[in-house]
């Protein structure tokens, strides 16, 4: 498959996949606070696959700022440990390149770079939403204890 073409394949199937990681979630017992917000998880997910093209084609960090940034600070409001949202980025990131490769059937080597041009592309996006979800979680957990 073509990049273009798994990165269709990934949003057409983002249900499917959002579903395997909240299931990976609820299983990991290392979750202890994520856990209890399946619904809010789920929708957030799907959400972020669906569009999974974009965000490959263009990860502005502005962009992303605007779009997780909020979700970071809630996060942090609500006492979700960091932790815990930097180990959902891993198994979100394992979870859509594990679920590429079983599904890719990369029979030539064309394929296969094709593979890891994608793989490529969901580690940077991964690399940024990382960093720009520990800046604004630990920016808001300042402005909590400057109030305090």
């Amino acid at each position: 498959m073509l990049p273009a073409k798994m990165v269709q394949f990934l949003e057409e199937h983002a249900s499917e996949i959002s579903k395997l990681i909240l299931e990976r979630v609820r299983a990991d017992n290392r979750f202890t606070v994520l856990t209890g917000r399946g619904d809010e998880l789920l929708e957030r997910l799907e959400r972020t696959c669906s569009h999974f093209g974009d965000w490959l084609t263009d990860p502005d960090e502005a962009r992303m700022a605007n779009e997780y940034g909020p979700i970071a600070r809630e996060r942090s409001r609500q006492g979700v440990p960091l932790a815990e949202i930097v180990l959902l980025a891993q198994l979100f990131k394992r979870t859509v390149v594990g679920y590429a490769r079983q599904h890719a059937m990369a029979d030539s080597g064309y394929a296969l770079l094709a593979e890891e041009e994608l793989e490529h592309l969901v580690n940077g996006f991964f690399e940024a939403l990382l960093y720009i979800m520990v800046r604004e979680y630990e920016a808001e957990t300042r402005v909590r204890e400057a109030r305090v």
